[in-house]
């Protein structure tokens, strides 16, 4: 885009591009206001206001649909994520560590998710939500950066008409209106000081595009005139470079793709291409046949980049490269819902299909107010000659109601003066205001789950946060585009910090860490840190910790063992108690664990006495098996000994009988010796 053309040349197509822009851009901005002016109250218009008036009817507004642009936000809390680099390479580790403790600084130190909150408040409403990442070098400590994050108005940004896809990945340009007092102009351009009092001693007052007070010659060509804010927006976006009601002059900051080619050159030792410039050339055609004994070759491809463009009036301030050096915008989109067929760039929030409910429940309550305010008094019959002063007695019974004149004995009963009947009031009018704010509800998708109601019957912390989830699904959507929109800032964020943060300003962020991490990580060379985006979820938030303290209760009151520290950090005292409590109950657990201490001690003494009377027990019952044992033995021994003497004298009593018999018997009877 803008090939070739740079400064003065640039002006003029750049303006048409921004025209182009704002045209395309019309009936967005239009349909965004009346989002905007619907979530504010802003409710009925100027020709129904004038309707109602003549009827006599109130302009209630009953609106319904901010709460739930609230409940949107606090339901995204809950699932709110937290971005990290996470290394390519082992080596890549310490690095992404540095890195990620100084994003953490600065998303604390430059409150971040305050400007994201309004940048998803936008877009919940509209359609459109958007952030820019910038940095500016710190007047105060000379080298070092400070960030800027704003969360900019959807109507300052115009976007490429041509782009349909969500990331802006397809957009050639983008533009920002940036309104800036005259002080941060000076600061910013110095050299333009002087250009900006020319601006300020012309007055360019809002209600003139850039084509009407620009002629050929760059000369401004009609004078400039007021812009009333009250008016309908039925010229969006008209440009203009000062506003004196808020003394702020607009800045018209554009970035777009500018394409460039890149050359790369063959190394044969680490056989890859490696980029170089094509200044070098002349050295490498003369170096490569010394050192390779090849000629020297190259190959060209094209590549994009972004580029800035910022003017003011005809003076161009900046046009450059993108000072960050990101593959991409500064400003990221945040976009709800868009146009399903892809052929406008209409986006929307979740209030543009809740407006015809919200208007039909405004209708309804000014309807039933004014039906109450007429018929419950109203008024009396009354007979000729029945007041003694007829117009007196019609002006006072006028206040509450009607007086209608009947003739004499038009009224039974002789009565000269009757009520008449109030009208029944239609059920079909309340019926109808109720069925809007059911029908809210189903457009949104912000059903009762998620407003919390609960059912007749009691239910568990577990069902409840069941049917609160499945609630959410049809929100999801929604927030996958704000997470992309805090993926798309962190990826910025880490860039900045990689290439354009200084070691000192990022060692004095790092702190007591600073130490320990430079023993393993050189800060000049962050730049070349690979790595990828990641995901965790966050702490639970309020709503999340109710969830999970209902549930441990239950679980508590079931019998199961719940840590008492965990239940205390579920709650929602202030920190100090909660400190106290979890104190308290690790004293009780301290003096109940050196109770049991005790006790088991006494236990253990009772066991061992015990044990060791049951020892000498066993060790004397033993002692006196034994000695039964040996006297058994002797006894034995001697029983043994008495029987084996009565068996010798058995013996020697036997021979003895034996031989005392031989010798009685008759010698005749013995046969002769030697026969």
């Amino acid at each position: 885009m803008f090939e070739g053309l740079s400064g003065q040349k640039l002006l003029k197509p750049a303006i048409e591009a921004v025209e182009n822009a704002i045209s395309g851009d019309t009936a967005f901005m239009k349909k965004a206001k009346e989002d905007c002016n619907f979530k504010d109250g802003k409710q009925w218009t100027e020709t129904e206001k004038r309707i109602l008036d003549a009827e006599s009817r109130p302009a209630l507004t009953m609106n319904v649909l901010k709460s739930l642009i609230d409940i949107v936000k606090g339901m995204y809390e809950d699932v709110r994520v937290r971005f990290y680099s996470a290394p390519v390479e082992p080596s890549d580790g310490p690095r992404c560590e540095v890195v990620d403790k100084v994003a953490g600084w600065v998303y604390e130190h430059y409150d971040i998710e305050e400007e994201i909150d309004e940048a998803v408040d936008s877009s919940t409403t509209c359609g459109r939500g958007w952030i820019a990442v910038d940095f500016d070098p710190d007047p105060k400590q000379p080298g070092y950066i400070k960030f800027n994050f704003n969360a900019l108005p959807f109507s300052d940004i115009k976007i490429d008409p041509a782009s349909r896809k969500n990331n802006l990945s397809d957009a050639s340009y983008i533009v920002w209106d940036k309104w800036l007092t005259a002080e941060d102009f000076k600061i910013l351009f110095p050299r333009h000081a002087k250009h900006i009092e020319d601006v300020m001693d012309l007055g360019m007052m809002l209600g003139h595009s850039v084509a009407s007070i620009m002629d050929d010659t760059g000369v401004y060509a009609t004078q400039p005139q007021f812009y009333d804010e009250l008016l309908d927006y039925t010229q969006p976006l008209d440009m203009s470079f000062y506003d004196r009601s808020r003394k702020r002059v607009r800045i018209i900051h554009m970035e777009y793709w500018q394409t460039y080619k890149r050359y790369y050159r063959y190394v044969p030792d680490e056989q890859k291409y490696v980029a170089f410039d094509l200044s070098e050339k002349t050295a490498f055609e003369k170096l490569y046949p010394l050192l390779y004994g090849i000629p020297f070759g190259y190959e060209t491809v094209m590549d994009k980049k972004v580029k800035w463009l910022q003017f003011v009036g005809d003076k161009v301030l900046y046009d450059g490269d993108s000072p960050s050096g990101y593959d991409g915008f500064s400003i990221v989109p945040c976009f709800a819902f868009q146009d399903v067929s892809k052929k406008t760039n209409m986006h929307y929030g979740v209030i543009r299909h809740a407006i015809d409910p919200q208007k039909e429940i405004n209708k309804r309550w000014s309807q039933a107010i004014h039906w109450i305010n007429t018929q419950v008094q109203p008024g009396v019959f009354a007979e000729l000659g029945a007041f003694v002063d007829d117009k007196q007695a019609e002006a006072s019974m006028r206040e509450a109601g009607g007086i209608t004149i009947m003739s004499e004995g038009a009224l039974s009963g002789n009565r000269k003066i009757e009520e008449r009947n109030v009208p029944q009031f239609p059920a079909a009018v309340m019926q109808m205001e109720q069925f809007s704010k059911d029908i809210v509800h189903h457009i949104t998708g912000i059903n009762l789950n998620l407003l919390g109601v609960e059912g007749q019957n009691y239910e568990s912390g577990v069902v409840f946060q069941l049917r609160q989830n499945q609630g959410a699904t049809i929100l999801r959507p929604l927030f996958k585009q704000f997470k992309k929109m805090e993926e798309e800032i962190y990826r910025r964020v880490i860039h900045v910090i990689s290439n354009h943060m200084q070691p000192e300003q990022i060692y004095e962020i790092l702190g007591a860490d600073a130490e320990r991490l430079m023993q393993s990580v050189d800060l000049k060379d962050l730049s070349n840190l690979k790595y990828n985006v990641d995901v965790e979820e966050l702490p639970g938030s309020q709503t999340k910790r109710m969830m999970e303290l209902s549930v441990f209760i239950e679980m508590m009151q079931y019998g199961f063992a719940v840590d008492p520290n965990v239940v205390i950090s579920k709650t929602n005292l202030p920190e100090s108690e909660k400190q106290g409590w979890i104190k308290y109950i690790q004293d009780q657990q301290q003096a109940q664990a050196e109770a049991a201490q005790k006790q088991y001690e006494l236990e253990m003494m009772k066991i061992q006495v015990k044990m060791k009377t049951d020892t000498d027990k066993l060790q004397t019952g033993l002692g006196v098996d034994a000695a039964k044992l040996q006297q058994g033995g002797v006894k034995a021994v001697r029983r043994h000994e008495i029987e084996k003497e009565r068996l010798a004298n058995e013996r020697r009593k036997m021979k003895l009988d034996f031989i005392a018999r031989t010798a009685k018997e008759p010698q005749a009877e013995r046969p002769a010796r030697g026969m």
